[in-house]
């Protein structure tokens, strides 16, 4: 066996090598950086009245740095098995690196009505209605089936019978709250002293 090329190949694996465990390194320190940033810096100041909605939003903020941080460690394992002109696994890994971003944006869109539900239902139940609750859920429920239909067309998944679902549901919603606008005693308990 020729000794230039064994070693030749020695110092090609251990750069590959190097370049995967510092892609590892760096996706674990990033994910940890960001997961504390956004838990300190947003979910507790906004959610620290609801502890519900706290918890929730902090296992969706751990699934997300979570693809992030592989998401980071596949970009130096794509290029390091380039390197070892290892093109199956560098096929399977671009094929996986396409689908990431969209799969990655339509997360992140749930998220985001996951949180924006979470934060109306939350200033909802501070605000003096009888049905609060009930009010709260019905808001956060809407907020974040629209916002996984939205995420659902961003993936070109045809939910155009679930569309039209939602629609049904929405009008129903607005005739629910034109009625509790002209006539609240529907939906709450009748004042004692109008009784006999």
């Amino acid at each position: 066996m020729d000794p230039n090329f064994t070693n030749e190949n020695v110092l090609l694996l251990s750069k590959a090598l190097l370049i995967i465990v510092l892609g590892i390194l760096v996706g674990f320190i990033l994910k940890h950086i960001i997961r504390k940033i956004i838990d300190r810096g947003i979910l507790k100041p906004v959610f620290k009245k609801d502890i519900k909605s706290y918890e929730t939003t902090n296992k969706i903020n751990r699934i997300l740095t979570e693809i992030m941080q592989w998401a980071i460690i596949i970009l130096p394992l794509n290029y390091a098995l380039e390197m070892l002109e290892l093109s199956i696994l560098s096929d399977i890994v671009s094929y996986i690196l396409k689908e990431i971003p969209h799969l990655a944006i339509a997360a992140i869109i749930i998220a985001i009505g996951v949180f924006g539900g979470k934060l109306a239902a939350d200033k909802i139940r501070h605000l003096g209605l009888e049905k609060k609750e009930e009010v709260g859920l019905i808001i956060e429920t809407v907020i974040i089936i629209a916002f996984i239909l939205t995420a659902l067309e961003f993936l070109g998944i045809n939910a155009t019978a679930l569309l039209e679902l939602y629609r049904v549901i929405l009008y129903i919603l607005a005739a629910m709250i034109v009625i509790f606008l002209l006539k609240p005693d529907i939906f709450g308990k009748k004042d004692p002293k109008k009784k006999r």
